[in-house]
């Protein structure tokens, strides 16, 4: 039981903010830090980037929802998860803005630790 809620918390999660990262629901928080203001700049002048992450954010939480494929989906979500938290740790830790980050980055742990066995072969 509490796997199905965790994974559908993330795939929740993930939809919502992959979807505002097509559709702009939320604007970003206008009280972030000089560098990460900087860093987000750099990020949106490589246009193909943000609609990555967005997208990748939808697929891995579609994925999640409908439990398909949901090892696969837990590898695409890690070096976004290692990004928000490192991201979140460096630039801007206020806790309000990175508790989504490391709420993301738990859940993906523990989900992969409940399908380690789907990741066995990986490290043969």
């Amino acid at each position: 039981m509490f796997v199905h809620v965790v994974r559908s918390l993330l795939g929740v999660l993930l939809l919502v903010y992959g979807l505002n990262g097509f559709l702009g629901w939320f604007s970003a928080p206008s009280d972030i830090p000089s560098e990460a203001s900087r860093y987000l700049r750099a990020l949106t002048e490589v246009e193909y980037l943000w609609p990555l992450v967005a997208g990748v954010e939808v697929l891995v939480g579609a994925l999640l929802l409908f439990k398909r494929w949901v090892p696969f989906a837990l590898v695409l979500l890690a070096p976004l998860s290692v990004h928000l938290v490192l991201y979140h740790a460096f630039l801007d830790p206020e806790p309000l803005h990175a508790l989504p980050a490391y709420a993301v980055a738990a859940a993906n742990l523990v989900l992969a630790a409940m399908h380690r066995e789907a990741y066995r072969p990986l490290f043969l």
